[in-house]
């Protein structure tokens, strides 16, 4: 199977990289940027088109690997071009959109997908190694599903299979627990500077925290690795946490008692009604409302 991408950033690049090292054929790039492509097809062995005309004649499978907002377009343009085979397998790389997007593809006989690797791509060095243990998500038409999952197989990723329904949600767990994690543990960090920590060696220090509570979820599930003044109904530690983010970091204030209330919802089941709405009170406001 000839495989060709159509943009030549991180995630294309990576991509292109780890299934080549895995034994698959890339044909090349093509990219707004020649010199991109042809950044990525050094890379990858792989020649940088010039045209999506030049791109469609060499591809048995054309991944879309451009950013969210380009991907509609760059259908309809190859929708447009009579050299696209009838039963080429056209994907998008995107988390957000299902392979609906890519819907004209579908009318000229291609099969399309989106396949998203659950992975944040900082640069293609790293990205590439940590393509190993990455799960993708795979969406779209049922006819090739199977040739698609065997692509997995062979690179030894592990496939989730999701219907177009639910790929909002989907994403948007994603990004809370990406993009999301970062800004928690942002306003984590500005609690410890402000503490008079510093912030640089606050964050290696806390390393070993982060990762410890992730190894927890990941042996425990969330509810059953959750430690702390929440879980052991420590009211006093929690009115000084409330008290002292008031008096030195007010805009965080908020967002420590909605992630309060957020973790009883969670454990609202192991504990009894009285402590419930003891720590409710706390976090909604009681003594401390403005």
């Amino acid at each position: 199977m000839r495989m060709s991408f159509i943009g030549a950033g991180k995630v294309g690049t990576s991509l292109g990289l780890y299934l080549k090292n895995k034994g698959f054929i890339i044909s090349g790039y093509y990219s707004k940027s020649y010199a991109s492509a042809t950044n990525a097809g050094e890379l990858t062995g792989s020649i940088p088109f010039r045209s999506l005309e030049e791109l469609a004649v060499e591809s048995d499978m054309i991944w879309i690997t451009t950013n969210d907002d380009s991907i509609e377009e760059i259908g309809h343009q190859l929708a447009a071009l009579k050299c696209v085979s009838e039963g080429t397998i056209i994907a998008h790389a995107s988390g957000a959109h299902s392979s609906e997007i890519l819907a004209g593809l579908k009318e000229r006989g291609c099969f399309i997908y989106s396949i998203h690797p659950l992975q944040a791509f900082a640069q293609v060095e790293t990205a590439v190694e940590e393509l190993k243990a990455t799960v993708f998500t795979i969406e779209g038409d049922q006819e090739k599903r199977a040739l698609i999952k065997k692509i997995f197989n062979r690179t030894g990723n592990s496939c989730f299979i999701i219907e177009k329904e639910g790929k909002a949600l989907y994403h948007a767990g994603a990004c809370i627990m990406s993009n999301y994690l970062i800004t928690l543990i942002d306003v984590a960090l500005n609690l410890f500077q402000q503490a008079g920590l510093d912030r640089k060696k606050i964050l290696e220090a806390t390393r070993p925290l982060i990762m410890g509570t992730l190894n927890n979820i990941q042996l425990k599930d969330t509810k059953n690795a959750l430690t702390g003044p929440i879980q052991r109904g420590d009211e006093v530690t929690i009115k000084n946490h409330i008290a002292a983010i008031g008096d030195n970091l007010p805009q965080e204030k908020e967002f420590y008692k909605f992630m309060g209330l957020k973790t009883l919802e969670m454990i609202k089941d192991s504990k009894s009604e009285e402590q419930i709405e003891m720590l409710m009170r706390l976090f909604e406001g009681g003594v401390y409302n403005e």
